[in-house]
């Protein structure tokens, strides 16, 4: 995969961020991106580079891409709440990874049976120069690009 690329982080449809129901996300105050309605219990790293945060409740994680572009994969809304409550982290922070490699993986029977939504979003907090065009509609699979680089 090319270190441009930025790949779904899961099996699922895309969305666009605006129609997440969280405002922060929804506005584009955190960033240019897509959301994702899953369809599996792997979140995969969206590019190659390194895991620069993995927060402790396993809700969001952090990369930095190869290219330099800072990238949040935060998983469902308000499920910071859960307090790591399915959520098992599988990569280290600090190490390197690879665009479609599991990172996370979410219980989301338990988690949906706690009324949390799981739509999961993926947003570019730095571009680092670069600009992104999303897709936002359709089927991904894991390890799918969902952006086109605009040179």
């Amino acid at each position: 995969m090319a270190d441009e690329a930025i790949v779904a982080v899961s099996d699922g449809q895309l969305l666009p961020l605006a129609s997440v129901k969280d405002p922060a996300f929804a506005s584009g105050a955190l960033g240019q991106g897509v959301a994702l309605k899953l369809d599996n219990d792997f979140i995969c790293a969206p590019a190659n580079g390194e895991l620069t945060t993995v927060f402790p409740t396993g809700h969001a994680f952090g990369i930095t891409s190869k290219t330099g572009a800072e990238i949040l994969v935060h998983i469902g809304i308000d499920t910071v709440n859960l307090k790591g409550q399915g959520f098992d982290v599988l990569a280290q922070q600090g190490s390197q990874v690879r665009a479609g490699q599991s990172i996370i993986r979410v219980n989301r029977d338990l988690i949906t049976s706690e009324g949390y939504d799981l739509t999961t979003m993926i947003v570019v907090t730095k571009p680092s120069n670069q600009k992104f065009n999303f897709k936002k509609e359709g089927t991904v699979k894991s390890g799918q690009p969902v952006n086109e680089e605009e040179k």
